[in-house]
């Protein structure tokens, strides 16, 4: 539950080109699904580890991973249907 209803989300990572990934949450809202807006996405070795860092809702998760020999990892978190970059480093050279 990414977004704090109680509803099981989706987190996906997807092949724009050779070089290039991007991200976003699939929402369940009612039955219905909604995503979220995209963002840059490591290319390769991605991990997904969700963690409840400050302690209340909505669940905080870290992608980390790599392009080529860098190495980036980033913290999100959905408000309402936006995935939000919270903090991270080096996700702009392994994205």
């Amino acid at each position: 539950d990414l977004n704090g209803d109680a509803g099981e989300d989706l987190v996906v990572i997807f092949r724009e080109s050779k070089e290039k990934n991007s991200m976003l949450v699939v929402l369940v809202k009612e039955g219905e699904f909604q995503c979220t807006n995209e963002v840059a996405a490591p290319v390769s070795n991605q991990v997904i580890t969700f963690k409840d860092i400050d302690d209340k809702p909505p669940l905080e998760f870290i992608v980390q991973g790599m392009k080529g020999s860098n190495l980036g990892y980033a913290i999100y978190r959905v408000e309402g249907s936006i995935l939000e970059d919270l903090f991270g480093e080096g996700m702009e050279d392994c994205c």
